[in-house]
Formats: C-alpha cells, structure tokens, sequence
C-alpha cells in the first residue's frame, strides 16, 4: 500500500497518510498456511480452545473473495494432517478456561495435582508462564511456590485448580525454549547414560 494517498476537498487536491489499517485481500495461500496452523490444535476439539480456533477459521474464510472460496472446495480433504497420540481434553474446558485467564491476567494459581501411577496429590501455589503443546499433549510450565523452581503439570493430572487474586510478575529472562530444549522434548529428571546395540539396518533408519 503506499504511504500517501491524494483525497479531494471541493475542488482541492490534498495529500495525507495512507489508512494503514485497512488489511491486505488475503489469499487461498494465507488460508492454507492458517488452516495448517489450526489443524495443530485438533486434539483440542470440543474445549474452549478449538471453539476460539474454529471461529477465526470461519472469520477468515468468510473474508475471502468467492472466486477464493470457491478453491477452498474440499479443503478438509485436500489437506490433512495426523494428529500424534492425542489426548482427550474435552472433560478439561473449565480448567483450560482457567489457565488461559490466568496466563493472560498473570494470576497466581492453586492447583492440585495427582501423583503419576495414583501417587499422592499436590497441591501448588503456582505462577503460570506457558501453556505449551507437546505431542498432542497440553503441559503448564510455570514456578511452583512448593519447590521454588519451574516445574511442568500435565494438564490432565491437574484436578482442581482455582484462579487467586494474587499476581505475579512474569520474570524478564524466563523463555520456554530454554526448559524445552533437547531432543526428547518434555523430560524430568536426571540424565541417564544408556547404550542402544542397533541389530538392523531399518531400526538405525527409524531412529
């Protein structure tokens, strides 16, 4: 868009800004790079999330002009994607409804978290920092106030949780990147030297 334009007042010729906030036509392309980016949250299909999701979805293709709606024939068809070991998270909307308010107000929460293997739960004073996907998976990663460090809660351990009016500030030098890093992604604990004997071509090619 250029950044003048020339307007008319009565017979005078006048130049101003161009209205930079008028958006650019999107394209069938855009509408394929965001329904791929949507197709990521399949697993999240009937929770508070995938309702969010289908409704920009709706928006946007409505937003096309119907020669481009008319390529978009079939979409859902023409394009797929296969969602790894999804979990079910239509039984959690009310928490996930909590964790993004909490995560956007930045509310300290109170979580109370179910031991793996029907260990004993724990219970968090818990600042949110990142609601992360990992594997068809939703994972909270934020400081718990009982181990004073950052921690990860499984979203589907999580039996209760409660949005406190206290906040907290989001730490400056915090990134999600640096408690994700490393080739198996989400892992707790001490690492652990392992030797792996490799008896066929086609293991070494699946590895």
């Amino acid at each position: 868009h250029p950044l003048l334009e020339v307007m008319r007042r009565g017979e005078r010729r006048v130049l101003r800004l161009a209205d930079g906030s008028r958006p650019a036509e999107p394209t069938s392309y855009q509408a394929l790079s965001f329904y791929f980016a949507l197709t990521v949250f399949q697993f999240l299909d009937g929770t508070v999330l995938k309702d969010g999701v289908q409704d920009l979805w709706e928006r946007f293709l409505r937003a096309l002009p119907p020669a481009q709606q008319l390529k978009l024939t079939g979409f859902d068809r023409k394009f797929y994607s296969i969602p790894y070991a999804v979990k079910d998270y239509r039984a959690f909307d009310e928490t996930l409804d909590l964790i993004i308010r909490s995560l956007v107000a930045q509310n300290t929460m109170r979580i109370e978290y179910a031991g793996l293997w029907g260990g004993e739960e724990q219970v968090h004073e818990f600042d949110p920092y990142t609601l992360a996907m990992y594997r068809g998976g939703l994972y909270l990663i934020g400081r718990s106030h009982v181990y004073k460090r950052i921690v990860y809660l499984a979203v589907e351990r999580i039996r209760e949780a409660r949005r406190l009016a206290e906040r907290f500030e989001y730490p400056r030098r915090y990134s999600p990147e640096r408690h994700t890093e490393g080739m198996f992604g989400i892992v707790e604990g001490e690492e652990t030297a392992v030797e792996i004997l490799l008896l066929n071509a086609e293991t070494t090619a699946l590895l």
